[in-house]
């Protein structure tokens, strides 16, 4: 009996530490570099799009079909985009929708692109925050983080999804490759 007990709190550590492990790759994978991100807030931002609407008295734009932002080596795309500026003219805020709004961007050196989906996605390049919204899948390489909302804070390093009336978030995490001594 007592064997028993010390193979199940053998055992109980060694899932914990495997558990411990796969919690931090998905940090050490998901969470978001400031690799891209710091240079990008000092790059202007590109718009791209078949029309636009600039109100310079509300420093809001309207930008419809084929909507292309590009900022560093960050790239949205959506099918419908409206920009809002600060009172200096500096963008503050993206609301973008697509079938689905896309966000791509190379965050680790030597990792797979990162590409960010969602019904809408919430951009806000002064804060280095974005939310993906509805059907919203965060994917990179075999990584997929998938639910109704999720929310990357690049400054932070943080990835998260808040409790949705819409559905649960799922994960999908690769087996973790063993370590050759």
């Amino acid at each position: 009996m007592w064997i028993q007990l010390q193979l199940k709190k053998k055992s109980l550590k060694t899932i914990k530490n495997y558990l411990l492990s796969i919690a931090l790759l998905i940090m050490n994978t998901l969470s978001i570099s400031a690799y891209a991100h710091p240079k990008n807030l000092t790059e202007p931002i590109y718009f791209e799009s078949d029309t636009l609407l600039y109100n310079n008295e509300t420093k809001q734009g309207i930008y419809q079909g084929h909507v292309k932002l590009t900022q560093g080596s960050g790239v949205l795309t959506a099918d419908y985009a409206t920009s809002y500026s600060d009172q200096k003219g500096q963008i503050i805020k993206v609301v973008a929708t697509g079938n689905p709004a896309r966000y791509r961007a190379l965050v680790f050196p030597n990792r797979p692109e990162l590409i960010a989906t969602g019904n809408t996605i919430y951009y806000y390049p002064q804060k280095d925050w974005l939310e993906a919204i509805g059907n919203a899948e965060i994917v990179q390489g075999q990584n997929h983080v998938k639910g109704p909302q999720i929310n990357y804070d690049f400054k932070n390093k943080t990835v998260g999804s808040p409790i949705s009336k819409e559905g649960h978030t799922q994960i999908i995490i690769p087996p973790l490759q063993p370590v050759l001594s």
